[in-house]
């Protein structure tokens, strides 16, 4: 269980330190309200988002969405959970046409 809760509270973390980047880049100079009364932090983050090891992986892993050829468009649903819905209609590929409906599509 407190693996599950690391993982819940690193992803909450992540997610938030994005839409702070974003916040940054799309009003520079600007302090977002959250961080009026927290300089100290917000300059900390902002040391962070600026640092070579972050550039060069924000850098690095844009790149490789960019190359990425096949994109999922089902939504947060799991193969698994669709695989089992179409099993449960009676499909016999239910496992390929799963896969099939994710990711053949008119946008890849």
């Amino acid at each position: 269980m407190w693996k599950w809760v690391d993982d819940k509270a690193k992803n909450a973390y992540k997610n938030w330190k994005c839409t702070i980047n974003t916040i940054r880049k799309e009003n520079p100079g600007k302090i977002p309200e959250e961080f009026e009364h927290r300089l100290d932090e917000w300059n900390w983050l902002l040391k962070h988002f600026e640092s070579d090891g972050f550039t060069r992986r924000s850098a690095a892993n844009k790149s490789n969405r960019d190359k990425k050829t096949l994109h999922h468009h089902t939504g947060a649903r799991s193969f698994i959970y669709k695989a089992k819905e179409l099993k449960d209609k009676g499909e016999h590929l239910y496992f390929i046409k799963s896969y099939s409906q994710a990711y053949n599509s008119a946008h890849n």
